[in-house]
């Protein structure tokens, strides 16, 4: 149970708020034995999720709530066979489902007053169904002194959403007072298509091999590439190289280096198809007329969102190293170190941002400067939210671990330091736990 209270222009509105939520679920697990090499596995699960008086807590008053519903499927099919002492193969498959429906409470224009109130409709009537199919294989033989992995990965995905988000409007006053005077500082509404389909396929081949070169030293090198569609990046092939060393019985080195390539997930994708001024587009008013803010002779002006032409798939480089050591059979210490640069990181950039016309070259505006001197690019459209792969970063993390065993009783102790730049933002941590 929560409570909701806020300030209205005339008292104060306080209730106490329950949300009732219904989960159901079933599954079913079997194994059946082909034969003495082979078996296959199918898992099955069904789950719905109902929720209502969802969204209301706090400034929020409860004609802005909404119902929930979700519904999960899952089926998991696994063949093992093993074909020899030393050798075996893996099939799998699964397709999952999800299905959502958003429903509010009411309808009506969104009312956000700062610090006061949130009143009006939830307006976010949603419906979305996804499906994701996976298919993958792996084989594994097991030598004397060469180990190798080798396998294979397929996925499908496929959404279709309907969205109806902000679609009547949503005025943003900055006090009670100015709520009072008719003086919002803005008014933003979404309008078009609010259907919305989209599917990506991802591929990825990979193959590692562990050579045991003497009893002590043992190198691990492989390889993997990996492309997906709604990319045109397909230069992924990401080497890795790494090695373990025993110069005694009570301690390990461990090292290695390789590349590692991250997938773009098909929901970040969707809100930039959505609002790309096709499907739908937002307009946005500051200092906007109230309650009528479409007045004659006011521009409306469209902010849309754009999906970068070279948009590629981020990848980090890595570097790791760590030892591990026992003291006396009971004393356990360890120390490991590594350090990651991201390169083509995702991040967003407005291209029709308001730029300081005075300079001979782009640079923002300033607080308080005269709007003469302060214009877009192209001064007939919004902003143009343009998702883009040109972020970094660079990491570095330091870990130390100690475990002393007393009899029955462990004391463990570990700290973590890390530290992070991501274009120009730094950040540092660190941690200690006993």
């Amino acid at each position: 149970m929560d409570t909701i209270r806020a300030t209205l222009p005339d008292s104060i509105f306080a209730l106490g708020i329950t949300r009732p939520t219904t989960n159901r679920s079933v599954s079913v697990r079997n194994t059946y034995q082909i034969a003495d090499a082979h078996s296959i596995s199918v898992n099955l699960s069904y789950a719905t999720d109902s929720r209502k008086n969802q969204g209301v807590v706090g400034f929020v008053l409860p004609e802005r709530a909404y119902s929930y519903y979700g519904a999960d499927t899952s089926l998991e099919l696994r063949q093992f066979s093993s074909l020899s002492a030393r050798s075996i193969f893996e099939n799998n498959f699964t397709y999952t489902s999800s299905h959502n429906e958003t429903t509010p409470n009411a309808q009506g224009m969104k009312i956000n007053v700062i610090d006061a109130f949130n009143g009006g409709g939830a307006q976010n009537k949603s419906d979305n169904t996804a499906r994701t199919y996976d298919f993958g294989n792996l084989f594994t033989h097991l030598g004397e002194k060469l180990t190798i992995k080798a396998g294979s990965a397929a996925t499908y995905r496929s959404s279709r959403s309907v969205s109806e988000n902000n679609f009547t409007g949503t005025f943003t006053f900055s006090s009670l007072a100015a709520y009072r005077a008719g003086q919002p500082v803005s008014f933003r509404r979404s309008s078009g298509n609010p259907l919305l389909q989209i599917d990506q396929s991802e591929f990825g081949f990979f193959v590692q091999n562990d050579y045991k070169m003497t009893s002590r030293l043992t190198l691990m090198f492989g390889a993997r590439y990996e492309f997906q569609t709604n990319v045109s990046d397909h230069n992924n092939l990401n080497p890795r190289l790494g090695f373990a060393y025993a110069p005694g019985r009570n301690m390990v080195i461990r090292g290695g280096a390789g590349i590692f390539n991250e997938r773009l997930p098909i929901t970040l994708l969707e809100p930039y198809r959505r609002l790309d001024g096709v499907h739908q587009n937002e307009v946005v008013f500051n200092n906007p007329a109230y309650p009528d803010p479409f007045q004659p002779g006011v521009r409306n002006v469209a902010s849309v969102r754009t999906i970068d032409s070279d948009l590629a798939t981020p990848y980090s480089e890595v570097v790791m190293g760590s030892i591990e050591r026992t003291f006396k059979s009971t004393m356990f210490v360890s120390a490991a170190y590594d350090h990651s640069r991201t390169i083509h990181r995702y991040r967003n950039r407005n291209l029709n941002a308001a730029r300081d016309i005075r300079s001979s070259t782009p640079r923002s505006c300033t607080p308080g400067q005269s709007p003469e001197t302060c214009l877009r690019p192209d001064p007939s459209r919004g902003n143009v939210i343009n998702f883009e792969s040109s972020g970094s970063q660079n990491a570095d993390n330091v870990r130390l671990n100690f475990r002393e065993r007393f009899s029955i009783f462990n004391v463990v102790a570990s700290y973590v330091y890390a530290v992070s730049y991501a274009d120009s933002v730094a950040s540092e941590i660190g941690r200690a736990h006993v």
